[in-house]
């Protein structure tokens, strides 16, 4: 007796989500723009792409677990804050479409910085390592 496994995520809903996604980076959509789904696929997979993204920037720097957890804490503060302040403004009801649009959006910024960071931290890396060995000469004056 086979079963048929669906996805958690419609296909046409994760590609209008990129879609959407793109269109907001490049200031061609705003937020409404995003996809809405009354199935909670479409935003757990952004809220794993948010905890993702951000543990794969902090984790240049961080240990795995710490860089997760603060994955968990980044995401879960921007959702508390998306949230209070749609209700400040009556907007409520237009909390899963602004948290998913700030989550992906943000998160593909974040995964576009981590490229930057890497050269970035390793250039730090050395340069600390070599100040704490006494190996590094100190700049010629003019």
């Amino acid at each position: 007796m086979a079963t048929h496994l669906q996805p958690p995520i419609p296909i046409p809903m994760l590609s209008a989500a990129y879609l959407a996604t793109l269109k907001i980076l490049l200031f061609r959509a705003g937020p409404a723009d995003f996809p809405y789904s009354e199935q909670a696929g479409l935003s757990r997979g952004c809220i794993v792409f948010g905890i993702v993204a951000t543990a794969a920037m902090l984790g240049q720097m961080l240990p795995l677990t710490m860089a997760l957890a603060s994955g968990v804490v980044a995401t879960a503060g921007l959702s508390m804050f998306v949230r209070t302040a749609l209700r400040l403004r009556g907007l409520e009801s237009r909390y899963a479409q602004t948290r998913n649009a700030l989550l992906a959006t943000g998160s593909v910024l974040l995964l576009l910085m981590s490229l930057p960071m890497a050269a970035i931290m390793a250039a730090a890396l050395t340069l600390s390592a070599l100040a704490l060995f006494g190996l590094a000469r100190p700049a010629a004056r003019a």
